[in-house]
């Protein structure tokens, strides 16, 4: 993954860690109360407005 700067990074990664736990929730035998919380602590760690450009790979 190439991205620009260290926020590039940091959000690449949170958007990675949330595509795995949606994953993770659709195995049978997932923790429900984890995944919602931990759903809801990667969420809140994103920007609501991220200034960089080149983000979307533009």
């Amino acid at each position: 993954m190439s991205v620009v700067c260290a926020a590039c990074d940091d959000h690449a990664r949170t958007v990675e860690l949330l595509c795995d736990l949606v994953a993770y929730t659709t195995r049978f035998d997932h923790d429900r109360e984890f995944a919602d919380l931990v759903g809801w602590a990667l969420a809140l760690s994103l920007p609501i407005s991220f200034d960089a450009p080149n983000l979307g790979g533009d």
